[in-house]
């Protein structure tokens, strides 16, 4: 996930970076701009209400040892404290939509990353060595692995969903090894 106070500082970065992976995130960031400027208004406006109830304590112990009404000032924190509820439950909301969108949005590429489509536009750093050249058809571990029993995509599919692998017998103990 992006570091949100990254993607508000360096909107264009991002932005340019998406561009260059061939994503149009506009909408995405504009919503969470809106988001980030929503809550970081609601924020000190929380705080301050917090604060204002506070006080309102200290208020309420030196008005009962002056012998005074003290109804009013629990009025008030009541309000006071329904405000808060409504704005911390907006806060709330804010912060769940603005997550959700966080999450669903990529890495930005580095920026020696070369600008393509496709791995075709990669770029060669280096070698080392020379390519094996076999005198047979080299299999790709996903063929290879099911074949030999030591590998279980299905399984893992099931448990962890994409991308993962369930190593049974002797792959298992390769990986311990």
């Amino acid at each position: 996930m992006l570091d949100p106070a990254f993607v508000r500082d360096n909107l264009e970065t991002v932005r340019a970076g998406y561009a260059n992976r061939g994503l149009d995130a506009t909408a995405e960031l504009e919503q969470l701009a809106g988001l980030d400027t929503h809550r970081r208004r609601l924020i000190p406006e929380i705080e301050g209400l917090k604060r204002e109830q506070n006080a309102a304590a200290a208020e309420v112990a030196q008005a009962k040892k002056q012998g005074l009404d003290v109804s009013h000032i629990f009025e008030a924190n009541k309000a006071r404290g329904t405000k808060v509820k409504e704005l911390d439950a907006e806060l709330e909301s804010i912060e769940t939509a603005r997550t959700t969108i966080l999450t669903a949005l990529p890495n930005v590429p580095h920026a020696s990353v070369p600008v393509g489509k496709s791995a075709a536009d990669n770029v060669v750093v280096r070698t080392w060595g020379e390519p094996r050249v076999f005198d047979f058809e080299p299999q790709a571990h996903w063929d290879l692995g099911p074949a030999l029993g030591i590998i279980d995509f299905e399984r893992a599919t099931k448990i962890a969903r994409a991308r993962f692998a369930v190593l049974l017998g002797a792959g298992a103990q390769l990986e311990r090894a």
